[in-house]
């Protein structure tokens, strides 16, 4: 009888908590099934931007790279425009160099839509990204600071506050 008292408490025990986690959990999707190909850039840097310096790598685990490489992936998987399409099992290519500004590391993350045929290159190459790809996810940049934090986030084709106006230059009529 003992035995028969305990497992009905067990039971209902369960169902109470198993109601409560279901009547508390958030209706939002909490999980994106996305799939990241990492490219490093061993390239010459100077064919992307001639006032870039290398960056060494720093190993460990709590090194700028794997931070910034975490909050890059959570940033991808939060994005409501990659949450709408949390069903299409999307797939990334994403190149990453590191350089060096003011004496600490950044990271610079290029990113488009799985390109297999083109995978070969982005290890030696530049990865070229259209200014308007065809859906709006298709093409992607941000930089990781030192401390880990993704900073200018975005798809290419929209604007955002990081795209600024082109200075003007003025003359004077004398």
């Amino acid at each position: 009888m003992d035995y028969m008292k305990k497992t009905l408490f067990f039971i209902n025990f369960l169902f109470v908590s198993l109601l409560l986690l279901s009547s508390c959990a958030k209706k939002e999707i909490l999980f994106v099934p996305l799939k990241i190909e990492w490219f490093e850039y061993k390239g010459d840097l100077s064919k992307i931007d001639q006032s870039l310096v290398p960056a060494p790598v720093v190993e460990g685990f709590d090194s700028t790279e794997n931070r910034c490489f975490i909050a890059m992936t959570k940033i991808l998987m939060e994005d409501p425009l990659i949450q709408l399409r949390a069903n299409q099992n999307i797939s990334f290519d994403v190149q990453y160099y590191r350089y060096q500004y003011k004496k600490e590391v950044s990271i610079h993350f290029l990113g488009r839509l799985s390109e297999p045929e083109k995978q070969g290159t982005l290890e030696t190459e530049p990865m070229v990204l259209p200014l308007f790809p065809k859906e709006d996810i298709g093409a992607w940049t941000a930089r990781c600071n030192p401390k880990g934090q993704i900073k200018d986030f975005a798809f290419n084709g929209q604007k955002t506050k990081r795209q600024r106006p082109l200075k003007m230059k003025t003359s004077t009529i004398e």
